[in-house]
C-alpha cells in the first residue's frame, strides 16, 4: 500500500513537472515567435527606408547632373556663337549645380561615416577662416543674396577638423539660402564663451514649428513648411552628427520677426592652431 502511494505521488510530481516544462517551453516559443515577428517587421521597415533613400538620392542627383550635362552640351555645340551673357549664365549654372552635387555626395558619405562611428582626427581649427571661406563660396554662387556678418576678427581655434566644419557651415548657409525670400539677408555671427565658440546662421524663411525643433535634425525629416523646397533632409542631420562627434551641439530657435536661428557650438582647442592648418 505504501509503495503504491509513493508511486502515485511520484507520478503526480512528474506530471506536474512535465506540465510546467511544457508551459515554460510554450512561453519561450511564443516569445521567440514574437521576437522573430518584430525583427521581420524591423527588417521590412529598414528595406522600405533603404528603397525610399535610394529613390530620394536618385531624384536629388538627377537634377544637378541633368543641368551640368545640358550646359556642357550647350557650350560644346554653341560655345562660339553664344552671347556673352548666355555663356556666363551657363558657367554659373555649372558651378552652382556642380557644388550642389558635391555637397550632396559629401553629406551622404559624412552621414554614413558618423553612423558607423568613424570621424576624422580632431585638430585645432580656425573658425574665422572657415567662415570667411564659406561666405566667399556662397557669395560666388548667390551674388544677389545679402549677407550680414558679425564676429570678432580673431576667434580662438576649436576642436574639429577642417572638412567637417566646412560641411557644417556650408549646409547651414545652403539651408538659409533655400528658405530665405529673395533680397532678404542671411545673418552669420560668432561669439566666444568660456569654453566654446558659438556660431549662428539666421534665415528669413517661414520658420519651424516648435514641436519640430528637435525632429528637424533627424535624417530624412522634412518639415511641412518645407513643401515646395527641394532637398533630402540630410544636411541638418549631418551637422548634428558631425558636431556631436567632436563634443559640440546644434540647436534651433525662432527669431523674433520671422525666420530661424540655427546655432552650433564647438569646444575651444587647448592647443594653439598649427599654421599650416589655416585656410587662406
Amino acid at each position: 500500500m505504501t509503495a503504491a502511494l509513493n508511486r502515485a505521488i511520484e507520478t503526480r510530481r512528474l506530471r506536474r513537472e512535465v506540465k510546467q516544462s511544457q508551459e515554460a517551453l510554450q512561453k519561450y516559443a511564443d516569445e521567440l515567435e514574437q521576437r522573430v515577428e518584430e525583427r521581420t517587421a524591423d527588417l521590412k521597415q529598414a528595406l522600405r527606408a533603404k528603397d525610399e533613400f535610394l529613390a530620394l538620392v536618385s531624384h536629388e542627383l538627377r537634377t544637378p547632373v541633368s543641368v551640368i550635362f545640358g550646359n556642357i552640351e550647350l557650350l560644346n555645340k554653341l560655345g562660339g556663337r553664344l552671347a556673352k551673357d548666355d555663356k556666363k549664365a551657363a558657367m554659373t549654372d555649372l558651378r552652382r549645380e556642380g557644388r550642389r552635387l558635391r555637397r550632396l555626395v559629401e553629406n551622404i558619405l559624412a552621414l554614413a561615416r558618423v553612423e558607423y562611428g568613424v570621424a576624422n582626427e580632431p585638430v585645432p581649427v580656425s573658425v574665422g577662416n572657415i567662415i570667411r571661406q564659406q561666405l566667399d563660396w556662397h557669395h560666388q554662387m548667390y551674388p544677389e543674396r545679402p549677407i550680414e556678418v558679425q564676429f570678432a576678427h580673431e576667434i580662438p581655434p576649436v576642436v574639429c577638423d577642417d572638412f567637417s566644419l566646412e560641411l557644417v557651415l556650408g549646409n547651414l548657409l545652403a539651408n538659409a539660402e533655400k528658405y530665405s525670400p529673395p533680397g532678404q539677408p542671411v545673418h552669420v555671427s560668432a561669439e566666444v564663451n568660456r569654453r566654446s565658440v558659438v556660431v549662428s546662421v539666421r534665415d528669413r524663411g517661414p520658420g519651424v514649428p516648435p514641436e519640430e525643433a528637435d525632429r528637424i535634425f533627424a535624417p530624412f525629416y522634412r518639415s511641412e513648411n518645407a513643401s515646395g523646397v527641394k532637398g533630402m533632409g540630410i544636411g541638418l542631420a549631418v551637422c548634428k552628427r558631425l558636431l556631436e562627434a567632436y563634443g559640440g551641439s546644434v540647436w534651433l530657435a525662432p527669431h523674433e520677426g520671422g525666420g530661424s536661428d540655427f546655432s552650433f557650438s564647438l569646444p575651444l582647442a587647448s592647443e594653439p592652431l598649427v599654421p599650416d592648418l589655416a585656410i587662406d
